[in-house]
């Protein structure tokens, strides 16, 4: 899901980061992209000023079954840069109730530059 950066809130349980997106009507929408505890993603890599707002990303997760806008991360793409801002494996919960690492991939890469495995 390709967007831009809008909010960044490092609390627990979890980081938010909010995204404008356009939608297949044209119309901008803002979504809730939920990432891992902020200390498992500083002890990955991750700085507080990683993600700020006008930041063009694009986000690989995947959305709530619920409808709701917000989305479960498993990497965020800096479109500037190229740079994979990856939110560990083992985190979150497919849809299938597996850990995200053990599913493969299977879809169509959602962010340009990313490779399909």
């Amino acid at each position: 899901m390709d967007g831009r950066v809008t909010l960044v809130k490092w609390g627990r349980p979890h980081v938010e980061v909010y995204i404008d997106v356009t939608d297949r009507q044209g119309k901008t929408v803002n979504w809730d992209i939920q990432l891992n505890p902020p200390n498992f993603l500083l002890d990955h890599g991750w700085k507080v000023d990683s993600l700020k707002p006008g930041m063009d990303v694009c986000v690989e997760g995947f959305p709530e079954k619920n409808g709701q806008r917000r989305f479960g991360s498993s990497s965020i793409t800096l479109k500037a840069t190229g740079q994979i801002l990856k939110t560990p494996a083992g985190v979150w919960l497919w849809p299938t109730g597996q850990l995200a690492g053990e599913v493969p991939y299977t879809g169509t890469p959602s962010c340009s530059s990313r490779v399909s495995r």
